[in-house]
């Protein structure tokens, strides 16, 4: 690869996963909690993987969590 040349993100922090769909990093956080939105540990650091952030916003976060489901 020549000097100088970006290579493609394959993961974004939390930050960025907040500021690429317009939520809140309490926001973010809360779906990762919730287990709707998968993150990995990389050393200190959670990191969500760019597919699984394009397919959570393609899917509109209806993901299989029911968060207003109480029973």
């Amino acid at each position: 690869m020549a000097k100088g040349q970006n290579l493609p993100k394959i993961a974004v922090s939390i930050k960025e996963a907040a500021e690429l769909t317009g939520l809140s990093d309490q926001s973010i956080r809360r779906l990762i909690k919730m287990g709707q939105l998968r993150f990995n540990n990389f050393f200190r650091k959670k990191l969500i993987l760019y597919p699984d952030l394009v397919r959570f916003m393609e899917t509109g976060g209806d993901l299989k969590v029911n968060v207003f489901n109480c029973s």
